[in-house]
């Protein structure tokens, strides 16, 4: 054994290291740090390709963890290390890097993939087939790792919060668990979770204190210390201290003083793992018409009305108006709802100009066509009264409005010109054709469509 170890220390130290190794036997130990402005890529950075696997696996030896050919870099500020065999005998390795790289993971129970995060990691790439993993740098984050078969209290694997399990596989006496170079589609759609922390990791000063927890396991605390005057009361214990503060907290209100949450730019780049002006132009581009909070405590529950968010946003204004006919049509329409932005027409025969005949031709045009950011109409009862079908949904929708004042003109220019436009183009369709007068509806609606897909050169009184 000790023979095959020095045979593999031998390979992996000596000046024509190659990427085939299979196995490392605990040789790294972390000397110091440093930073340095550049590095030659070639030399140092073995770069990994998507899609290739390895083990990660458990070696406490390894006094902190090594990314192999299963690992993706994703961030590397030029901090390097001297790492060190456990011997004398093989000279150090110097200027390894010190970078956050990714893995991917994928449940087999139910199928999902995670992206596993670890920070202060080195980077060896595709120079070593297998990374190791000190199950101690994961301990002193709080992720919970049994690395012991014969412990029958805990399972043995890594526990992420209790949301997660990694399950361990076993051969002869290592101990891994298999994952893969992480795609660039997994690395936005999948959960990313952090496994070690992103603070320097120095593994000569850490200490990792097993205390015991109220239900009789133990639980890891990397933040703890060594205080002398522990011994003395409870009140120099800080866990101790901590769950009798904990205890003594009496909540008689929990409230809120603002309805909406407050999103910044910086919030929305730490969470979604973004520049800054990504997260910019995100919120710029987003609506937040789905956010439902309120002012606690709650005092009933919320609606299930959230299907305006389903519907296409149309960053345009459109303007709409009634068009009267003389004549009743074979349906029984006397008008029709114009929805139009100048270019696009749409035309909803009405029996009458009810409210309710109204909210149902635009209902139409947002289920059909989109929901217009800006909508122009004109004063007209059946409009714009507080109760009225057509004001629901333009609240629903939110829908921002403009109202034409009465007697002052060009105000809703675009749906009268369009309105003129439609009259005139079905008078003149109707007497080269010889269609009964009682067809307007369908004409008019045909008419609009014809004018929606060709090009045409706008009059100049629909311009301001």
């Amino acid at each position: 054994m000790l023979r095959r170890a020095a045979e593999i220390l031998r390979h992996l130290f000596s000046s024509r290291t190659a990427g085939t190794l299979q196995h490392v036997v605990s040789p790294l130990y972390v000397k110091g740090r440093q930073r340095i402005a550049s590095i030659r890529i070639n030399d140092k950075i073995f770069w990994t390709k998507e899609g290739d696997d390895g083990k990660c696996e458990m070696d406490t030896h390894a006094d902190t963890c090594v990314a192999g050919r299963n690992f993706l870099m994703c961030e590397f500020d030029g901090t390097t290390c001297e790492v060190s065999p456990f011997t004398d005998e093989y000279q150090a390795m110097k200027d390894i890097p010190v970078v956050s790289a990714a893995t991917a993971w994928t449940d087999d129970e139910s199928g999902e993939t995670i992206i596993l995060w670890f920070n202060q990691i080195l980077w060896y790439g595709d120079k070593l087939r297998h990374s190791l993993i000190n199950p101690n740098q994961l301990r002193h984050y709080g992720i919970s790792v049994c690395d012991d078969i014969t412990d029958q209290n805990r399972r043995f694997g890594i526990d992420i919060h209790g949301e997660y399990f990694i399950p361990f596989q076993m051969k002869g006496t290592n101990i891994y668990f298999e994952s893969r170079v992480p795609s660039k589609w997994e690395l936005q759609n999948c959960r990313i979770i952090t496994i070690t922390d992103d603070n320097v990791w120095d593994p000569t000063a850490v200490k990792i204190a097993a205390l015991m927890t109220p239900n009789g396991t133990k639980h890891y605390d990397g933040r703890r210390t060594d205080n002398p005057l522990r011994g003395l009361s409870d009140v120099f214990d800080e866990s101790s201290m901590m769950q009798r503060m904990i205890s003594a907290v009496n909540i008689s209100y929990l409230g809120a003083k603002n309805r909406h949450a407050q999103i910044t730019v910086e919030e929305v780049a730490r969470k979604f793992r973004c520049g800054l002006e990504t997260a910019k132009q995100t919120l710029k581009a987003t609506t937040q018409y789905g956010v439902r909070q309120a002012i606690h405590p709650l005092r009933r529950m919320y609606r299930v009305d959230h299907i305006d968010i389903n519907c296409r946003r149309l960053r345009d204004t459109f303007y709409m108006d009634t068009l009267f006919s003389k004549v009743q049509s074979i349906n029984g329409h006397t008008c029709a709802q114009v929805i139009t932005n100048g270019q696009f027409t749409r035309v909803y025969p009405m029996v009458s100009k009810a409210s309710e005949h109204i909210a149902r031709a635009l209902r139409e045009f947002i289920d059909d066509i989109g929901v217009p950011d800006e909508l122009v109409c004109d004063l007209a009862t059946e409009q714009v009264g507080i109760h009225t079908p057509v004001m629901d949904i333009i609240r629903r929708y939110h829908i921002k409005t403009h109202f034409a004042e009465k007697g002052r003109s060009k105000q809703n220019h675009r749906a009268e010109a369009e309105i003129r436009e439609l009259k005139q183009r079905w008078k003149i369709r109707m007497t080269e054709r010889h269609v009964p007068s009682r067809l307007w509806d369908y004409g008019l609606v045909y008419i609009a469509e014809i004018l929606s897909i060709t090009s045409e050169i706008l009059p100049p009184e629909v311009f301001w």
